[in-house]
C-alpha cells in the first residue's frame, strides 16, 4: 500500500526533533549530564559509606557492601576512591582531598555581597552556585567583583569528633529522609 505524500511529510516532521530557541536557552544553565551523573554517583557512594560505617565502623564494612548500598557497580568505586580507607578519609576529613568539580567557590559582588558554593553551571552571562542540599544562587557575571576557588571543602571538618556514633547514625538517617522528599 502506497502512502500519500501528505502522510509521509507528517511522519517526517514528527520524527525530527525540534528545539525552540527558548528550549535551547533553558539547557545552557544546567549542569552538564556527565558532571551531574559523576557528582550523584560520588554522593551515593559517600552516603552509603557514611551510613554503613556509622553503623558498623570502617572495619565492619566492605567495598562490595558500599557499592551495593549505593547501587553502583563494584568497579565504579575505583573511579572515585582508591580504597576503603580513602572513602573513609573523604568522610572524616573532607578537606584532605577535594575532588575536581567539588571545589568551593567564593564570590565578592560589586555591591559588597558575598556568595559561596560549588559551581553548578556557568554561561557567558551567569554563574550558578549550589550549597549542600541543592539550594542554588545565580549571579550575573557583570555583578561579580572577585572570584576565588577555596582549598577547603564545604563539608565541616571534624564532624566525627563532634558527634557520638549514635548521633552520627541518627544524623545520617535524618538526612536520608530529606533526600526522599
Amino acid at each position: 500500500m502506497r502512502k500519500s505524500p501528505k502522510s509521509q511529510s507528517r511522519r517526517a516532521a514528527a520524527s525530527k526533533p525540534t528545539r525552540s530557541p527558548k528550549a535551547a536557552e533553558v539547557g545552557t544553565d544546567r549542569e552538564p549530564r556527565n558532571a551531574r551523573r559523576k557528582r550523584e554517583t560520588r554522593e551515593r557512594l559517600l552516603d552509603a559509606a557514611l551510613r554503613l560505617m556509622a553503623e558498623r565502623g570502617m572495619a565492619g564494612v566492605t567495598i562490595n557492601e558500599i557499592t551495593e548500598a549505593a547501587d553502583v557497580g563494584f568497579g565504579s568505586f575505583y573511579n572515585y576512591f582508591e580504597s576503603k580507607e580513602a572513602i573513609y578519609d573523604a568522610i572524616i576529613n573532607p578537606n584532605a582531598s577535594v575532588t575536581m568539580g567539588f571545589e568551593t567557590t567564593q564570590l565578592a559582588t560589586k555591591d559588597g555581597g558575598i556568595g559561596m558554593g560549588i559551581v553548578r553551571s556557568e554561561t557567558e552571562d551567569e554563574l550558578v552556585l549550589a550549597l549542600p542540599g541543592g539550594v542554588t544562587t545565580s549571579f550575573r557575571k557583570t555583578d561579580i567583583a572577585k572570584r576565588d576557588k577555596l582549598t577547603t571543602s564545604m563539608m565541616p571538618s571534624g564532624l566525627n569528633q563532634a558527634l557520638t556514633q549514635d548521633d552520627l547514625v541518627n544524623l545520617v538517617e535524618y538526612l536520608a529522609t530529606l533526600k526522599k522528599k
